[in-house]
């Protein structure tokens, strides 16, 4: 068996494993660690499951995400100013999001969010609020992330936060600090783990930008 198709043996394994996918038509491809998810979901929160899952796999680089979600025939489609309606209602109601710093644009039931807060989880909170709602037929999170504090970064503080993460305590990551902006530097083992260390990175106060210069290794052994 060649490493592309250990890697897709493994994909197809682990999707078939989360019972949120179960009975979904996702096809897998591999080209050197780069996975192609194809086919059809009923809902946005499974396409969102899916590339969640893929993540977190061993020998993964990359990921081309061409799911389509179509809803179930009995589902009455919904206007997009529908759905710009309830976005904004629940972003509105979410007592863990600033007031007035997040702007909604939907198009064929795709949602864009822009705008800026002050925290990372702030951006990733938007999303999860978004990721049940009716109609969505998919998320861009383009929200920026400007902090107002002036703390001093020390690398050495981040670098500490990162080797008690238990995802990344066998990591080997380097940081850089020029001013607000963060630097990680080094080789992980899943996407997972890098986007793991920019999340613990954007905890740092002062962080305004991050860049993930993390590469992943080819850890993928060879099935028997």
């Amino acid at each position: 068996m060649t490493q592309n198709e250990d890697l897709k043996k493994n994909v197809e394994e682990a999707l078939l494993w989360e019972p949120l996918l179960h009975g979904t038509d996702i096809r897998v491809a591999v080209t050197d660690g780069i996975v192609t998810l194809s086919g059809t979901v009923d809902r946005f929160p499974k396409k969102f499951e899916a590339e969640r899952v893929v993540k977190t796999l061993h020998g993964v680089k990359g990921i081309v995400e061409k799911i389509e979600v179509c809803h179930a025939e009995e589902w009455t489609a919904l206007d997009d100013a529908v759905i710009a309606n309830n976005a904004v209602k629940s972003l509105e109601w979410n007592w863990k999001l600033p007031k007035n710093c997040i702007r909604i644009t939907v198009e064929n039931g795709w949602i864009t969010l822009d705008g800026t807060v002050q925290w990372y989880h702030e951006k990733e909170e938007a999303m999860r609020t978004l990721l049940n709602l009716d109609g969505v037929a998919g998320i861009s999170n383009q929200l920026a992330v400007h902090s107002p504090l002036a703390d001093s970064i020390e690398k050495r503080t981040i670098q500490r936060q990162l080797q008690k993460s238990w995802a990344l305590h066998t990591c080997d990551i380097l940081v850089e600090v020029n001013g607000p902006l963060v630097i990680l530097i080094g080789a992980v083992h899943s996407i997972y783990q890098k986007e793991e260390a920019s999340r613990i990175a954007w905890k740092t106060p002062g962080v305004d930008h991050i860049e993930n210069k993390l590469i992943i290794k080819n850890t993928v052994q060879y099935a028997l």
